[in-house]
């Protein structure tokens, strides 16, 4: 753990490098030192089939859920979710300014039922 889940609108490719987007929310991530490194995922998902407000073309969302395991503070949870936030609004900056972007976020901690395997964390610590 840390996942953070990326579900956007299709339209969004037109308008910004989504890759970009996951990889500069990884290098945040591993910013804050709250998170094994090798547990950090970032992965986005477009969504083809979407209605959003008043039915404008031009509209488009970005929802993120970010999953962590117990064990966090409010405080270190709410500076994730601020940092995570303000790195959207300026990623996204433009798009926001045209008024047509819908950005959200979500925290969500998981609790005892989640399993995992992760061989990485090994990997990592070696290298």
């Amino acid at each position: 753990m840390p996942h953070l889940l990326i579900q956007y609108s299709a339209n969004l490719e037109d308008k910004a490098d989504l890759s970009a987007f996951c990889e500069l929310m990884r290098q945040k991530i591993t910013t804050l030192k709250t998170y094994p490194l090798g547990g950090i995922r970032v992965r986005a998902e477009p969504q083809k089939h979407y209605a959003l407000a008043d039915g404008h073309q031009d509209n488009a969302f970005i929802d993120m859920i970010f999953r962590l395991g117990k064990g966090r503070s409010l405080e270190q949870k709410q500076e994730t979710g601020e940092m995570l936030m303000q790195a959207t609004q300026d990623f996204f900056k433009d798009e926001l300014a045209k008024g047509y972007l819908m950005a959200s976020l979500e925290l969500i901690e998981l609790q005892e039922t989640s399993w995992k395997v992760n061989p990485i964390h090994q990997r990592i610590g070696k290298e």
